[in-house]
């Protein structure tokens, strides 16, 4: 959350619809699910909520 509250000013989604900007949300979120995904689901690792954050 710090690093997204630090780089706010270049978080303007609005802008970039205007300007018909591409925006990736999407692209990165899948990649970051299937990471954290094959992160977890290691054979044999333990892992609890505090661990995988």
């Amino acid at each position: 959350m710090n690093y997204l509250s630090g780089k706010a000013e270049h978080l303007r989604y609005d802008t970039a619809l205007e300007r018909d900007w591409p925006i990736a949300t999407g692209i990165i979120g899948g990649a970051c699910r299937h990471l954290v995904k094959d992160r977890l689901d290691i054979t044999g690792a333990r892992w609890g909520l505090s661990g995988a954050a």
